[in-house]
């Protein structure tokens, strides 16, 4: 397939990727993400219990995105971050980057409702920033992907090859998510893309995130944070019962050769005046670094705080997202 995100960092400097997505366009490939279809009358139930988002209104060719919360906790920690699309009446796909949700989604489905597990046969490409509708249209010029609106998508053929398209991402930019069956013809695509963009890895892809404000899953949910408390409570049903933190955005100074950090397992719960940092990494924008992280509710209108750790120093709330602070850009004409 020449070359593949998947276990790679970086083609390049990470920075460069993350500006070249902002300024033009990058191409990633999320192929880690999991896949799984799920069909038949009783569908609808299989993901309401498996899953917070109500989506007896979503419509054929929309997209949503939901959170799997912890039931048995009282809290309803956030355990993992989905996106669902509904290809036909009663039938459904999900994507997740976390295995075990297409394992116990499969769980949920037995004996009510049809379930194939198609990550195997799937790769999924993003291509992100404000050049990405030209990029695409080069591989289909009549693709009319021009008129799909954000959060839907549409059967099409790129590069003479059957793909399912949506406008969504993971960079805080406009773009695409592409999904393509068969390896094969997953290859030929990736070739064809990388001939008219470049790619770009996990890294800059952490940084994008993390400018967008956006949750990295991996890290902001060791701290067994509920949705109120992660800052993305209007994408869950679920009523919390307490909130105890709350997940800000910050810039800050450190001696770390390594980036991007993130978080062990054992992280600690931020005492008033600190911070229970998750993210940080490098970006375009700053000489400083940027991250997310944790503080105690009762610290909300501190503006400073202190990393128990001593990793990092002169920790200054910041603004999420660290640019487009409406986050119009994903949502913006072409």
């Amino acid at each position: 397939m020449g070359l593949s995100q998947f276990g790679r960092d970086a083609y390049e400097d990470p920075i460069k990727e993350a500006r070249r997505c902002r300024t033009s366009c990058a191409v990633f490939d999320f192929s880690f993400v999991k896949r799984a279809s799920i069909t038949g009358d009783q569908s609808l139930d299989v993901l309401h219990r498996f899953q917070s988002r109500n989506l007896e209104s979503m419509e054929v060719g929309n997209i949503v995105y939901a959170l799997r919360e912890d039931s048995a906790d009282s809290n309803f920690q956030v355990v993992s971050d989905l996106t669902i699309w509904k290809t036909a009446h009663c039938c459904y796909e999900v994507y997740s980057g976390r295995p075990q949700d297409i394992e116990d989604l499969e769980k949920n489905a037995q004996g009510k409702a049809d379930f194939q597990d198609l990550s195997a046969d799937t790769c999924i490409y993003a291509v992100q920033g404000p050049e990405s509708l030209n990029v695409v249209e080069r591989l289909n010029p009549s693709s009319s992907l021009k008129s799909l609106s954000y959060f839907k998508f549409r059967n099409n053929r790129l590069a003479e090859i059957d793909c399912l398209v949506g406008r969504l991402g993971y960079t805080g930019e406009a773009g695409f998510e592409i999904v393509v069956e068969g390896r094969q013809d997953a290859g030929l695509l990736w070739k064809q893309l990388l001939q008219i963009a470049q790619p770009g890895g996990m890294i800059a892809a952490d940084i994008l995130r993390i400018e967008a404000g956006f949750i990295l899953f991996l890290n902001e949910c060791r701290l067994q944070a509920n949705a109120a408390e992660l800052g993305i409570g209007n994408f869950s049903d679920q009523i919390q019962e307490q909130s105890r933190y709350r997940l800000i955005g910050f810039e800050c100074q450190c001696d770390l050769d390594r980036m991007p950090y993130a978080a062990g397992f054992n992280l600690a719960p931020p005492d008033r005046g600190e911070i229970a940092i998750t993210s940080v990494n490098r970006t375009q924008f700053t000489e400083k670094a940027i991250g997310l992280g944790f503080v105690n509710l009762s610290d909300m209108k501190e503006t400073t705080f202190n990393d128990p750790l001593k990793r990092f120093y002169h920790i200054q709330r910041a603004s999420r997202p660290y640019y487009d602070f409406h986050k119009a850009r994903p949502r913006n004409q072409w």
